[in-house]
């Protein structure tokens, strides 16, 4: 559905928003058509979520604190009906990291880190009941990152570097699993790049560039075509093109 959207955002974003209604009209029909049927309701949360990323990504943010507060409603209805359902509590945590997401760019930081906390709590267990399902890890690895960059912007430099240390541990790991996937990079350098901001020596932000740098040079070298690989390769080259200058500096 995502890739869907994603193209139809390229081309039009008209196109984009006429999708998404018609999407949502449709699961809503379903539900209200099946309303004892819990799996209807499942996938009219996933399709809310979907489409409260979607507009937060696109800066529409009281659009989309709008559907992921309603997906969470469903989210937690269905818990109570059914609250050993891990597919239902991973929804939700993810769900909960969206929102908090979405807060954090209006600046209701208090509010982001509620939910924020909420997902890690939730996650966590999940992590621990299931240890080998790679959903799991990466929802929690991404929470983490989230996190991080709110403690960082609070100042709050050893619980970002907790958090984005978690984040790192859990990429590291799912990409020895699976080495291609760009998303477990694209994390990852995230991580990494907010490591070394808060790095306290000239080594270890060293360290954490050659590390952002390992993690990018393989999309690269395969050509991939994201803007977030553009963003985050840029400001790599940005940052260590940074000692070379202050060295010619310095002899001059």
């Amino acid at each position: 559905m995502m890739a869907r959207l994603t193209q139809l955002v390229d081309r039009n974003n008209e196109e984009a928003h006429s999708y998404f209604d018609r999407s949502l009209k449709l699961r809503q029909s379903v539900a209200e058509a099946e309303p004892q049927r819990m799996i209807s309701r499942g996938k009219l949360a996933d399709i809310l979520k979907e489409f409260g990323k979607f507009y937060a990504e696109t800066g529409q943010l009281d659009e989309s604190t709008q559907l992921l507060e309603e997906c969470i409603a469903i989210c937690r209805m269905l818990l109570e009906r059914q609250p050993k359902r891990t597919d239902w509590q991973q929804g939700l945590a993810s769900s909960l990291r969206e929102l908090g997401h979405a807060e954090h760019q209006i600046n209701h930081q208090n509010t982001a880190r509620v939910y924020f906390e909420e997902s890690v709590a939730l996650l966590n267990t999940l992590e621990a009941l299931e240890p080998l399902r790679i959903v799991n890890r990466y929802e929690l690895a991404q929470t983490f990152n989230r996190l991080g960059e709110l403690e960082r912007e609070e100042k709050q430099c050893e619980a970002a570097r907790h958090c984005f240390q978690e984040a790192v541990s859990r990429l590291d790991a799912l990409l020895a699993l699976d080495p291609p996937r760009a998303d477990f990079r694209l994390d990852l350098a995230d991580a990494c790049w907010n490591l070394h901001q808060l790095a306290e020596t000239d080594a270890n932000r060293l360290a954490w560039l050659e590390r952002m740098r390992g993690t990018l040079q393989p999309l690269q070298d395969m050509g991939m075509q994201r803007p977030r690989l553009a963003r985050l390769w840029n400001q790599l080259s940005t940052a260590l093109a940074r000692p070379a200058e202050d060295s010619r500096s310095q002899s001059a």
